[in-house]
């Protein structure tokens, strides 16, 4: 079920009255993050993956659990933020999380990135959820920017602070690839590079942990030069059945991802080369 909430964004003159009466602390509280992450990744901690069911569940966009969604996070977080205004919203989104030493950094954070990125595909359809997206997925994108300014040890996406925190390897992969999907989001030929880099530390670490080399090597390639070709895995989904390891999902979210970056990369540097031609031309008259 999915939840027309208001049209988007509210004009700046309609919030300007109200930022000043809402505490972003009691918004962006603990227990709201801990909810969506839980939401985003509904397996319990110690539990074994079905590696089918969690291409199934993060990747088809067939969602059975939007009232959840709006239940947990409509109207303590996303109406209000609407109220506020993206504009409004202070430039530092760490100060509303523990310190990044802390062991609840990386599940939180998780959680304020999802809130931001993902929830917008819960709660609206059409050109509302494609409003929503650009109002939210900037301030996504902000929050990931900061966590690189952090020591890389420190981060949330460094797959050892979640071992640390008594999670399998399973489990801390699976949680891995939407951490930066902000990145991936991005039309910054800097932040699809450096989306690049961690969807390759992503594929490296399973590859060391099970001592297996990515069969999609082979092709990378051909696929690095194919625009057209994310729409045809994007369609084909992520692999189904049984036999499905956690590889197998590794493996195929690292081609989506590659096949995306490589149609997003085309479609900005042909914007860069119209600005530089355009300041070409300007100046020879």
């Amino acid at each position: 079920m999915t939840i027309s909430v208001l049209k988007l964004p509210l004009p700046l003159t309609s919030i300007m009255s109200t930022t000043t009466k809402l505490n972003l602390h009691q918004i962006f509280t603990p227990t709201l993050l801990t909810k969506v992450h839980e939401l985003q990744y509904p397996w319990p901690k110690g539990s074994t993956l079905n590696f089918s069911h969690v291409g199934y569940h993060l990747h088809t966009g067939e969602y059975d659990h939007d009232d959840d969604w709006k239940a947990a996070c409509l109207e303590s977080a996303i109406r209000p933020i609407l109220t506020i205004g993206v504009d409004n919203l202070p430039t530092d989104l760490l100060q509303f999380l523990p310190p990044p030493e802390s062991p609840d950094f990386p599940l939180l954070c998780s959680g304020l990135i999802l809130l931001f990125d993902q929830a917008s595909s819960h709660l609206f359809e059409g050109t509302e959820r494609v409003q929503a997206k650009r109002y939210f997925q900037p301030l996504a994108l902000r929050l990931c920017r900061q966590c690189l300014s952090l020591p890389a040890d420190l981060r949330p996406w460094r797959l050892e602070r979640w071992l640390k925190n008594g999670w399998s390897f399973e489990h801390a992969v699976a949680r891995q690839f939407f951490l930066y999907t902000p990145f991936l989001h991005s039309s910054d030929i800097d932040d699809q590079a450096m989306q690049h880099g961690l969807i390759e530390n992503y594929r490296v670490a399973v590859e060391t942990e099970l001592g297996i080399i990515d069969p999609g090597r082979a092709t990378a390639g051909s696929a690095a030069h194919d625009p057209t070709l994310f729409v045809k895995v994007h369609r084909a989904g992520p692999p189904q059945g049984e036999a499905v390891k956690m590889e197998d999902y590794v493996f195929w979210v690292a081609r989506k991802a590659n096949c995306l970056l490589t149609r997003t990369r085309d479609v900005a540097l042909q914007k860069r080369r119209a600005e530089e031609q355009d300041k070409s031309s300007a100046s020879k008259t």
